[in-house]
């Protein structure tokens, strides 16, 4: 039976500015999203019978961290990936998944995220009728297609859909860079309405979408994340080698932005009294697209900047921000317990703490940048040079529970593979 082999690959953020809660419970950002060379692979095979039969197995490949337990279908992301799949194309085959797990969970490394996209374009790709399957043009795109067929369907969500950055069909607009898959990603459905699916799966899956079926490795990310705006990597960036860090504690996203949240409203309504020392207004309610908060920043002053030397580079993360000037994002600030970052995992605040002693030591150890990656736990430290990225990763291993060097995503390579086998 057919079978797609595809990589999901880990992201950092170089930059995260973090804006109020709106009235759907989200947050806007602005972001600069990097995909990394290394991160997850996922086994679709196709079995024999029927939807909605589908069988999800996840073997755990992170030494020095836990195991998580299964998750219950409906609460599996790539569970609800193939039935949004299912539910838009009309594909109807029975399905077993397979996930190669190498991305820690609560790191703010995008591995749920990424496996949702992933998912989707395998996909999209099996869906293809086997004659079809070697053309690069869609099935969806042919002269004629029967009435309720996949194909139909395929037609029916391709209509019009020249997207918005973040895949966010509009009717008559032009195609952004990073619409069109790569040699090998064509599927029933174009790349937008594949993005467009995943924005109701999770904010970050429409990166993932663009970085694996199109080679985007960065994008500047708006909105609640579904507007992607890929930048185009020079060639000084492509050479940095990058040191990751993480804790062992992870932290959920959706308690990380509460937390900054009530911060911010703490920090509101004290002013910068003393407890704060005048850091928590600066660090928990930061303005949001200031003069480097994101709103100067466009694609070609972005690639400026990504050319330069990363100890000029003027991005940050609220949430790293927050742990330096909330005496770790907990305490001076009067905040709540930070267990509930976490998800109780550690003592209050333990998580926070540790990532703001991994980037200080990422920077003792020679890195021209280090950060926080999304709300945390993964640290990043970025080096020009690799002897010293080398050094740092000996120095941090076995101190941390997961340490790992790697580069930024080049197009179609993955650890030295391709990013999809067919």
């Amino acid at each position: 039976m057919p079978s797609i082999r595809i990589a999901a690959p880990a992201k950092i953020n170089l930059h995260l500015s973090v804006g109020g809660l709106r009235p759907d419970g989200f947050h806007d950002i602005e972001s600069l999203f990097l995909a990394l060379g290394f991160g997850d692979e996922l086994l679709l095979e196709t079995l024999p019978g029927a939807a909605p039969f589908q069988e999800t197995r996840v073997n755990w490949r992170i030494p020095g961290l836990r195991e998580a337990p299964p998750l219950p279908p409906e609460k599996n992301i790539v569970s609800k990936a193939v039935s949004l799949f299912r539910s838009r194309s009309g594909y109807g085959g029975a399905l077993r998944a397979t996930i190669e797990k190498r991305i820690p969970l609560g790191g703010g490394l995008g591995g749920g995220s990424s496996n949702a996209a992933a998912a989707l374009l395998a996909l999209n790709r099996l869906a293809l009728p086997a004659e079809s399957a070697g053309q690069a043009k869609p099935p969806a795109q042919a002269e004629s297609a029967e009435p309720g067929s996949a194909a139909e369907r395929a037609r029916s969500a391709n209509a019009g859909s020249a997207a918005m950055p973040g895949g966010a069909a509009m009717p008559g607009s032009a195609a952004m860079p990073g619409s069109a898959a790569m040699p090998g990603m064509e599927g029933l459905l174009g790349l937008d309405a594949i993005a467009e699916m995943g924005a109701e799966l999770g904010s970050d899956v429409p990166f993932f979408v663009r970085a694996i079926g199109s080679g985007a490795a960065a994008a500047w990310v708006t909105g609640r994340g579904e507007r992607v705006e890929p930048v185009e990597l020079p060639p000084e960036a492509l050479g940095l080698s990058l040191v990751l860090a993480n804790p062992g504690l992870p932290i959920r996203t959706a308690g990380a932005f509460r937390l900054l949240d009530e911060r911010r409203l703490r920090a509101k309504k004290r002013g910068q009294d003393a407890a704060c020392g005048g850091a928590c207004v600066s660090a928990c309610g930061g303005a949001f697209g200031g003069a480097h908060g994101g709103g100067g920043f466009g694609r070609e002053a972005l690639r400026g900047i990504l050319a330069g030397p990363p100890r000029e580079w003027p991005f940050f993360s609220d949430f790293a921000r927050a742990l330096e000037g909330c005496a770790a994002f907990s305490g001076a600030c009067g905040g709540a317990n930070s267990g509930a970052a976490s998800g109780g995992a550690g003592t209050p605040g333990e998580a926070e703490m540790a990532c703001a002693g991994i980037i200080s030591e990422l920077l003792e150890l020679g890195a021209d940048f280090a950060g926080l990656s999304g709300s945390g736990s993964t640290c990043f430290g970025v080096f020009s040079h690799k002897s010293k990225a080398e050094c740092a990763k000996e120095r941090l291993f076995g101190r941390w529970p997961f340490v790992l060097e790697t580069f930024c995503l080049r197009a179609r390579q993955f650890d030295g593979k391709m990013l999809m086998w067919v």
